[in-house]
């Protein structure tokens, strides 16, 4: 009899084992589930810490980011980017890793992005548009976004960096341009009042093309 008890304690002791490797096994699963897009947006980001920008004549050090592994970030190609804006549905985020202010708004329109489970966020590096190497694409977005673009960048002939825009079926519901009026210290990070701010601006955004974007899943 005791022997049969000893069997059975044995048993069970396995199978308890067995479930919590099976889940704790799920969750490491879960945790590092990512695209490569996602891998390669956060490495861009974060490898340029300390890096040196200049605006208004002044150099700053590009700061620490810290990007999550399975971020929604999708790459969009160049030839894409019209498609997108007239036809598509979803959030679209032009910025550059080398770019102080698209570095502040990453963490606020992930965050965001996160408390309506969008599952992606379009992505164009405009660098090289706004450095000349690619005039083609800057004039095919300015005839796209037509008077919009004029309320965007005013009479700038280069794309604001950060600029996000929430489209539904090729229209622009909202967009934001920049982070907000109130950060002129460059060489600080926004402040938990700025942040608040900003997140309701792309909270705002997100509301007005519904949740059905975020319905939308990566490929790993």
């Amino acid at each position: 009899m005791k022997k049969v008890v000893t069997i059975v304690s044995v048993f069970l002791l396995l199978v308890g084992i067995s479930l919590i490797f099976l889940f704790v096994g799920k969750d490491e699963k879960e945790d590092v589930k990512c695209t490569k897009d996602a891998k390669k947006f956060k490495e861009e980001y974060e490898e340029l810490v300390g890096e040196k920008v200049t605006i208004d004549n002044k150099k700053y050090s590009l700061r620490k980011v810290d990007i999550v592994t399975n971020n929604p970030i999708s790459y969009i190609k160049k030839e894409e980017v019209v498609d997108k804006l007239t036809k598509g549905t979803g959030v679209i985020f032009f910025g550059s890793s080398a770019d102080l202010f698209s570095r502040e708004a990453v963490p606020v329109l992930l965050t965001v992005g996160n408390e309506f489970d969008c599952k992606i966020i379009y992505y164009y590096d405009v660098s090289k548009v706004n450095n000349s190497e690619d005039e083609t694409l800057f004039k095919q977005i300015k005839d796209v976004l037509a008077d919009k673009f004029n309320q965007l960048y005013g009479d700038s002939e280069k794309l604001v960096m950060p600029t996000v825009l929430f489209i539904k079926d090729g229209k622009i519901k909202k967009y934001h341009v920049g982070l907000v009026d109130s950060y002129i210290s460059y060489d600080k990070k926004l402040s938990d009042k700025q942040v608040d701010e900003l997140s309701k601006i792309y909270r705002n955004g997100f509301k007005a093309i519904d949740s059905e974007v975020c319905d939308i899943q990566q490929q790993c």
